[in-house]
């Protein structure tokens, strides 16, 4: 009999504990999430991926700097899975050449991990002397980077084997999120042959090639989304060529095709998230106003779902089977205060939102008929869920 198992990644508190990865196994008959285990509550885990064998789990720690450390780079975190109890056993760590990794994913092969150092808003000041002998202020900020990490056998990490620095012109529309590039999300494409950078500083989609046989990226195509949108989270369409961007500084959720050859990428039509009432007109409440955060397809791919903070609703959004187009399906409230990740169970059956404010997670059912979310009247509290990822076991 197949077991249902839930992953929940948390980010740390305000005093720099109870984050790490949280367990929990769902009950056939009633759909109920039954807590099992907490793992690494001193990591902030941001981000998490699952192999495709389903045998290991690598987490980044989305931290820029330890309490007691001066200096601190990111890390990521290897664990074995117990493939009956879905239980996890920490196998190594390795850095990222980089600090605040964000988001992490795998290829389809198990055989290598791809990093985005988002890099922080923090700045280094420096007095400097132009050549009229004036002196001014140079600001300088954190790199930011995209690491790829070769997994070995046993699922052991064996180090960063090739780094890409993005070096984009910032946008500087909302300042605070794009005075520097900050890479958010990671994706690869059907076929292993892509990957797809969002970075949200610059408002920019980078797509690189990637040679499986070296492990090295190749920059092959720059877009430049609409500015002040800040492409956030990402996903390629399984069969279709092209893929999904949810930008989070304006609620909009975009399709684009691509080139598998070339790496050429084409808008094919911009959407809102939310009723237009709704769409800011400028930051200065941006705390208030709605924000993507996640996107996630059905398994079916006939659907398309994108989180709204600020509304805390849940955008829904049917796909052409044709052409990968979207159209506007209907909205649900997220049953709680800033829905932060999205996620399937595996089968299709049942969905699940993480409410970052409110700390819980409320599960839905799917509507077969309509493609659209029900409420199971189902919740549980989780501190500060940020990442979601589920497992089936047999």
């Amino acid at each position: 009999m197949a077991r249902n198992f839930v992953y929940v990644g948390s980010w740390l508190d305000d005093a720099k504990e109870n984050g790490g990865i949280h367990l929990y196994e769902q009950e056939e008959d009633t759909g109920r999430l039954r807590h099992v285990e907490d793992y690494a509550s001193e990591m902030s885990v941001g981000f998490f991926c699952i192999s495709p064998d389903k045998k290991y789990l690598y987490a980044v720690d989305e931290i820029k700097r330890k309490p007691d450390k001066i200096l601190c780079g990111g890390s990521v975190h290897a664990f074995s899975i117990d493939q009956g109890s879905g239980r996890l056993t920490h196998i190594n760590s390795v850095p990222t050449a980089g600090i605040f990794p964000c988001y992490i994913t795998i290829d389809s092969q198990g055989r290598y991990l791809f990093v985005a150092n988002y890099g922080s808003e923090d700045v280094t000041i420096n007095s400097e002397v132009d050549e009229n002998g004036r002196y001014f202020l140079r600001h300088k900020f954190d790199e930011a980077s995209v690491a790829v990490i070769k997994i070995c056998g046993g699922g052991k990490l064996d180090g960063v084997i090739d780094l890409v620095t993005l070096n984009g012109v910032p946008s500087k529309a909302y300042e605070y999120f794009q005075s520097s590039p900050h890479p958010h999300s990671i994706s690869i494409s059907p076929s292993d042959e892509m990957v797809l950078v969002t970075d949200r500083g610059c408002d920019e989609l980078l797509m690189y090639g990637f040679d499986s046989c070296s492990g090295k990226l190749k920059l092959l195509e720059v877009l430049k989304t609409r500015i002040g949108t800040g492409p956030r989270n990402a996903v390629f369409h399984p069969d279709i060529p092209c893929f999904y961007v949810a930008s989070e500084l304006m609620p909009y959720v975009t399709a684009y095709t691509y080139d598998s050859q070339t790496g050429k990428i084409c808008e094919l039509g911009c959407i809102a998230t939310v009723p237009e009432n709704k769409i800011p007109e400028n930051f200065d409440n941006f705390f208030e106003d709605a924000h993507p955060a996640d996107i996630c397809m059905h398994p079916d791919s006939r659907h398309l779902y994108v989180s709204n903070r600020g509304t805390d609703t849940i955008a829904v959004f049917k796909v052409s089977e044709t052409d990968g187009s979207l159209v506007p399906d209907g909205c649900t409230a997220s049953g709680g205060a800033w829905p932060w990740t999205l996620r399937w169970s595996e089968s299709g059956s049942f969905f699940y939102t993480g409410n970052k404010k409110t700390n819980n997670i409320v599960l839905f059912y799917l509507d077969s008929n309509t493609g659209g979310l029900k409420e199971t009247g189902l919740s549980i509290g989780v501190e500060r869920p940020v990442c979601i990822r589920t497992l089936m076991l047999l």
